[in-house]
């Protein structure tokens, strides 16, 4: 992967272009790769630099927003895809990206949680290939004994996988071949069948065909163009810590939370959810927040210190549905983005998808539910 610009592109027409280098837009590159179509990412920052790089990498597909619903088909076909990676990437791009099966514990703190979880174990061990247990408190205890005595129950998930996010957007970017130029898109002209990128350098750059892969800074740029579509920003911080004791050897989840020890030694925390205006800045409040729910959960868990706090802004919608395909009544301009929290599961299937529509090849996912024209319009 070449990361540069050359002033030549200004006199160069491009084939296809993707616009934002994370986990959405290096899946798309690296698909169309292995389709023999090269293609050029435009990102003023480096490859996995913003939230794919800073997230959680768990790979859970029998949970989120719409699962089982709308949401369920494309969770399974991304991790369907993520299996596959984690034999064959390393190979592609000389990157380790710390693929690992690891059993998640889900804990209760009261009867309409354990309720909850109940009802997905039902639903997991009937329709999905995954094994999922509910457990008494005194089983939780002896799995992991520094949970909370105030629990009522839970449920042991065995088989999820979680990945290094940094390291598996910028393997699949390096695998692909792709140019990457460094720079911004200001504003987008759609003229015919080409498109007009206009960079932060004041140069131009023509392109026969434009995908839209920035998370939720697609909204500024399509809004040049005349197009409207509501990606609004959900910041999410996540705390890393060096903790005294053994490490956690499950991924453990409470309430919208988790916390593990990931392979760098630390044990990662989090979430928080605000909604933020473009502000990726850290918070104490975020801070106290990870803290508060972390101590709730694990009372006896030791925290030596904060070795990093990070902040990451992910793309949602107003349904809470990806949106995937052809922008309506634009036929050079493709869109991806809108994963949410489970943004870094979701970006091969999104990824791919949006390379199959690309070659004339039809998706193996049926993208109905995600397409463009139910949140976007042209002004």
């Amino acid at each position: 992967m070449q990361s540069s610009f050359s002033s030549a592109l200004s006199d160069t027409e491009l084939d296809i272009a993707i616009i934002g280098g994370g986990i959405v837009g290096a899946s798309c590159a690296y698909y169309l790769s292995r389709r023999g179509v090269s293609c050029t990412i435009i990102d003023g920052e480096e490859i996995g630099s913003k939230a794919s790089g800073l997230a959680y990498g768990g790979l859970n597909s029998v949970s989120g927003h719409e699962i089982p619903g709308l949401m369920w088909e494309l969770s399974q076909y991304s991790s369907d895809l993520h299996a596959s990676l984690a034999s064959t990437i390393r190979e592609d791009s000389n990157i380790d990206c710390k693929y690992r099966t690891r059993d998640t514990l889900n804990v209760a703190f009261s009867a309409k949680e354990l309720r909850e979880l109940r009802t997905r174990v039902r639903w997991i061990e009937s329709d999905t290939t995954l094994e999922s247990t509910v457990l008494r408190p005194s089983e939780i205890f002896e799995i992991e004994p520094r949970v909370s005595g105030l629990i009522v129950g839970g449920t042991l998930l065995r088989g999820t996988m979680e990945v290094d996010s940094h390291s598996l957007t910028v393997a699949m970017a390096q695998a692909s071949g792709c140019d990457h130029i460094r720079t911004n898109v200001v504003t987008m002209q759609l003229a015919g069948n080409r498109g007009i990128l206009h960079l932060d350098n004041e140069t131009e750059l023509v392109v026969r065909k434009v995908v839209c892969a920035n998370g939720t800074w697609i909204s500024p740029i399509l809004k040049s163009a005349g197009i409207r579509l509501d990606i609004p920003p959900l910041k999410g911080e996540i705390l890393r810590l060096e903790t005294k004791g053994p490490p956690l050897l499950q991924s453990i989840g409470w309430k919208g939370n988790y916390c593990t020890t990931k392979t760098d030694g630390l044990t990662w925390a989090g979430t928080t959810e605000s909604q933020s205006l473009y502000d990726e800045s850290t918070t104490i409040q975020g801070e106290l927040s990870i803290l508060s729910n972390l101590k709730a959960v694990l009372p006896n868990l030791v925290v030596d210190k904060i070795a990093r706090q990070t902040a990451c802004l992910r793309p949602t919608t107003a349904d809470g549905l990806p949106v995937i395909g052809q922008m309506e009544g634009s036929p050079n301009l493709f869109v991806a983005t809108g994963g949410g929290r489970k943004g870094i599961l979701y970006g091969p299937g999104m990824g791919k998808i949006i390379a199959d529509i690309l070659t004339g090849n039809k998706p193996e996912v049926d993208i109905t539910p995600f397409n463009t024209s139910r949140l976007g319009s042209t002004n």
